[in-house]
């Protein structure tokens, strides 16, 4: 499992990251003593008695860190969402909630936000929650790998008036808001591998039990969230098949995870995981703007997610998550499956089949080249070599001869990062924003074939200071070709019916909880 979510750390999962790790000025404070968390909590039976069945039991990597800005396995990870809270949750409908602050004023230029934060809240060493740990944990996201591009139009946080916090950016941003889920942790345990936050939970004794200081009271799933170590995807599918544990979030789409055979309550959940076409500008029969922004038209979405996603995607013909109020279903549908609307497109750019091969020749200068050549895709992923050799079979079809290459992780890395490929079939996690920069911007590990382009660039700051502008954006990158969208990913969450649990879950969270009034 820590293999697993480490590769979404990297290189093409990497929209919400992207910063080089800087050191942390607090990473030689040491933190206070903490309960030992053992290997195997003694409190967990070997399986779920049936009068423990409804207390929610989730696996845990006992070898990785707690710490959100630091965990690398999934499921730690996902425990976050119980132990930590940040300044807003994504809710259910992709909007911000306000958790530890009441509300904020924003500047008329949109450059300036002051977010003013709730009284009493307490933290799970017993201190109240302060400023200085607010601003000290939004400045050591600002420098993390998993946070740091997201919050990189951050210039500063300060405190201007007791119990508030001032963000300044070096760009106007309508719904900073939505970036403000990043944990808030105590000020001197930055570092730590278990620091204390304000969740509705605190790690003790093996277990997740409930912050009596909890500042709404009541917390969501009872007084006590029992652990099980699992390290691996077989181990999670053995141990939920097994009982000992009874709630699972996985993709199921991912690499080696194993298939769930359940009767039990199953539930999916939308992420910002975007699959998507990718060229090489610079070089090869891709580098034809016509092509490439024709392409669009030869991919059946529909098909191809229930064929090799299981049905856990929405498929998507703009760069922006189809349920999102980005997306505008008017100018989707001018990008949708339509291979009559290539054919138009390749007519009107002069394509076609010169030589009776039945490959496409392309115009050049020195004459024409044939539309052939090598679509990259990572081996490690079952689920996306399908989707490429689907398309692959499509476009062939139609005059584009791709040969499918299939390669180990590094090996991919390498290939795209040294422009090896004439296209490639890619996933990038993208900031709960939508924001499209990471694919234009030079500072990017997702900038890749001389995707770099100003234009675009700039259409990505206008969209960030007003949303309304995402459909000249999304217009400008299909129109050009410049990536083409496939569709969104979902995770799957398997649940023990004796659970009765009444999930209302948000965006990459299953177990979201409304704090009660």
């Amino acid at each position: 499992m820590k293999r697993i979510l480490a590769l979404t750390l990297c290189l093409l999962m990497l929209c919400s990251c992207g910063t080089v790790r800087l050191d942390d000025p607090l990473q030689n404070t040491a933190p206070p003593q903490q309960d030992p968390l053992p290997e195997q909590p003694d409190s967990v039976p070997e399986k779920v008695t049936p009068e423990q069945a409804d207390i929610l039991t989730l696996a845990y990597e006992p070898t990785d860190s707690f710490n959100p800005y630091l965990a690398t396995s999934s499921v730690n990870c996902f425990l976050g969402n119980l132990l930590y809270e940040g300044l807003f949750a994504i809710g259910p409908e992709g909007d911000a909630i306000p958790r530890l602050c009441t509300h904020y004023d924003a500047s008329a230029d949109g450059l300036t936000y002051t977010f003013y934060l709730r009284h009493g809240i307490t933290m799970h060493d017993g201190q109240q929650l302060s400023v200085s740990d607010v601003i000290a944990s939004l400045n050591t996201a600002r420098k993390s790998e998993r946070y740091g591009y997201r919050l990189r139009h951050i210039s500063s946080v300060l405190s201007v008036e007791a119990d508030t916090v001032t963000i300044m950016l070096d760009t106007s941003y309508e719904k900073l808001p939505l970036l403000l889920d990043v944990p808030i942790l105590r000020a001197s345990q930055l570092s730590a591998d278990r620091p204390v936050g304000t969740g509705p939970y605190r790690l003790f004794a093996g277990a997740l039990r409930e912050h009596d200081d909890w500042w709404r009271g009541s917390v969501p799933y009872g007084e006590v969230v029992r652990l099980y170590s699992a390290s691996t995807a077989a181990e999670l599918a053995d141990d939920f098949a097994a009982d000992h544990i009874n709630f699972v979030c996985i993709d199921p789409n991912g690499s080696a995870t194993p298939a769930y055979h359940s009767d039990d309550s199953l539930y999916s959940i939308k992420t910002m995981t975007m699959q998507y076409l990718g060229f090489n500008l610079t070089d090869g029969p891709f580098t034809n703007a016509a092509l490439r922004a024709a392409i669009t038209h030869l991919i059946d979405r529909e098909a191809l997610v229930a064929d090799t996603c299981g049905g856990f995607a929405s498929e998507a013909s703009l760069p922006t998550h189809p349920e999102s109020g980005n997306y505008d279903s008017r100018l989707a549908g001018k990008f949708e499956y339509a291979p009559d609307d290539f054919h138009t497109a390749m007519q009107q750019a002069g394509i076609r089949d010169v030589t009776g091969d039945g490959i496409l020749d392309l115009p050049t200068e020195e004459g024409t080249i044939p539309a052939s050549g090598t679509m990259l895709v990572c081996g490690a992923y079952s689920q996306r070599v399908a989707a490429a050799q689907a398309l692959a079979e499509v476009f062939k079809a139609y005059g584009i001869e791709l040969t499918v290459q299939s390669l180990g992780y590094n090996a991919y890395v390498r290939a795209l990062q040294n422009g090896n490929f004439d296209l490639y079939y890619g996933e990038a996690t993208l900031s709960p924003d939508g924001d499209l920069s990471c694919f234009f911007d030079q500072q990017s590990a997702l900038c890749l074939g001389g995707m770099a382009d100003a234009v675009a660039l700039q259409l990505c700051e206008t969209a960030l200071e007003n949303a309304g502008n995402y459909y000249t954006l999304c217009e400008f990158v299909m129109e050009n070709g410049l990536l083409t969208p496939v569709l969104y990913k979902q995770n799957a969450v398997y649940a023990r019916q004796e659970l009765q649990l009444e999930l209302t879950p948000a965006l990459g969270n299953a177990l979201y909880y409304t704090p009660e009034e």
